[in-house]
């Protein structure tokens, strides 16, 4: 991951040290004005001492984000297939529809820069130090807005997230899917049921018992606009009045 050797608009595989990972944001695509997750995080390897950007976009923010968040503490090891290579404000990856993640992969080269962090602790908790203090905040706010405030809104610090309140109906809901995915009861994440499964591919549990969850896409509006949002199980329940195992139970 040399810097010199990297090209903006290459696609590359990676084998990198996350150091800092920031929360979950939410952006809004203009176009269609669909809401976009995304998860920063920031990586080095034994070349590249200086961290640099990752940012994990939808499926893989949503799955693989948190679990990798969690595990900063950690040293987590990450291999990224066909990421990205951006030069947007200086050099960074963005994951692709096509981008796989494994973490913490039993091969050779991740052994290799586990081996690297441990005998240059120095350096990574030094990193890890700056990235923590370079976490966005986040304000919630108590007054009601609107849609169109929320979209147009640029006054907010570089450095801030703010949880917004607004008051909408349902104008859309998005059926191409079902509404529920089977996931890890541990990680809660989705997940590929086998027979002879022993453990959750996302968190490597060897309890791996699956249970179905809402993931429900649909796009609000008020007066002022509309945008897509994302909602996940509990607050799915309360649109339905039954739990995801129950629903599925009446699909025809």
């Amino acid at each position: 991951m040399t810097r010199p050797y990297l090209q903006s608009h290459y696609y590359i595989d990676i084998v990198v040290l996350v150091v800092g990972a920031g929360p979950p944001l939410n952006s809004i695509r203009r176009n269609d004005q669909t809401t976009l997750t995304q998860w920063q995080l920031q990586i080095i390897d034994s070349e590249c001492t200086t961290p640099m950007q990752l940012t994990l976009w939808e499926r893989l923010a949503n799955e693989e984000g948190e679990i990798i968040a969690a595990k900063v503490g950690e040293n987590p090891v990450i291999v990224l297939t066909c990421i990205k290579v951006q030069d947007f404000q200086g050099m960074s990856f963005c994951t692709t529809g096509n981008t796989m993640i494994k973490i913490n992969p039993d091969i050779e080269e991740a052994q290799v820069l586990r081996e690297w962090a441990n005998t240059n602790q120095m350096i990574v908790e030094e990193h890890k130090k700056n990235q923590q203090s370079s976490i966005p905040s986040i304000i919630s706010s108590t007054e009601t807005t609107n849609i169109s405030a929320i979209i147009n809104d640029k006054q907010l610090p570089h450095r801030q997230v703010q949880l917004c309140k607004v008051q909408a109906w349902i104008v859309e809901i998005n059926n191409q899917q079902d509404p529920w995915y089977p996931s890890c009861t541990l990680c809660k994440k989705k997940v590929e049921k086998s027979i002879n499964a022993k453990k959750c591919e996302r968190c490597h549990s060897n309890k791996f018992e699956v249970v179905d969850r809402y993931l429900f896409k649909i796009k609000v509006g008020d007066k002022t606009g509309s945008f897509w949002i994302t909602l996940f199980d509990k607050e799915v329940e309360k649109l339905f009045a039954c739990e995801a195992s129950e629903m599925k139970k009446l699909k025809v």
